[in-house]
């Protein structure tokens, strides 16, 4: 199971672009012993109260949310390295343990699971990648998958000029990157590969590493300098989305 799990790790590191090759290697003895990542961890979310409330969604796999004050207090990380590493997190742990078909990691693995994501971080990896334009067109995806006639209504929207005006990002309230590929392809919606903020970015915590009241995100700590436009179909925009320049319903 360790070599599988290894194997899987290092094929996924091997799909980003950043130069890996200056991360250093931990001992192994030192995941092992004496690990303590448990308290870079905030308590689990049980999954009868892991949902949404803006989004209007009750999520189907669980979320493993850092604690950004203390990573923060022992690294120095910022606010955009630690939800690197909480994306890149979840993504791996979600795709090691649905292809192994497992309930969850031992302590052993989950340890090793955080280290490598750390070093992969630190060395410049990234889940999420920066566009280099200044325009960006954020897209609240979450009301347009509750009906069939909603769907339809993005598949237009994601085709037409509006959405082009500016590089496209999609973002999530409810859904996993593997879950946003599937509806993806069931609609046959292009799928923009490394941009999309799926639930796994969201955080407890502000940009000052206070914890909060509610999960939310701010965007302008990912895209620090650029112009960034909110496109939702709900009624309003959440609160919980901040760092936003412009917003705009979609009728």
């Amino acid at each position: 199971m360790r070599l599988l799990f290894s194997l899987i790790l290092l094929l996924q590191a091997c799909s980003h672009t950043s130069d890996l090759t200056k991360v250093q290697a931990k001992p192994m003895d030192e995941f092992y012993q004496g690990a303590g990542i448990e308290k870079y961890f905030m308590a689990d979310v049980p999954m009868w109260i892991n949902f949404s409330s803006p989004g209007q969604c009750r999520r189907e796999y669980p979320i493993r949310y850092l604690d950004y004050y203390k990573l923060n207090g022992s690294y120095g990380f910022s606010y955009e390295v630690i939800t690197q590493m909480q994306i890149m997190l979840n993504r791996r742990y979600q795709s090691y343990v649905y292809s192994a078909k497992l309930s969850g990691l031992q302590p052993k693995d989950e340890a090793f699971l955080f280290h490598t994501v750390m070093d992969q971080v630190e060395g410049g990896a990234r889940e999420l990648i920066s566009p280099k334009q200044k325009d960006i067109n954020l897209i609240w995806i979450d009301g347009f998958f509750r009906t069939p006639e909603s769907a339809r209504k993005f598949q237009k929207f994601a085709e037409s000029d509006a959405a082009h005006s500016a590089i496209p990002v999609w973002v999530s309230l409810c859904f996993s990157e593997k879950e946003i590929a599937e509806l993806a392809k069931k609609y046959k919606i292009e799928f923009p590969v490394g941009r999309i903020i799926s639930a796994e970015a969201f955080t407890p915590f502000d940009a000052e590493f206070k914890l909060s009241h509610d999960f939310s995100l701010d965007f302008s700590q990912l895209f620090p300098e650029a112009n960034l436009k909110m496109y939702f179909l709900d009624e309003r925009m959440p609160v919980v989305f901040k760092g936003i320049n412009k917003n705009q319903k979609i009728e």
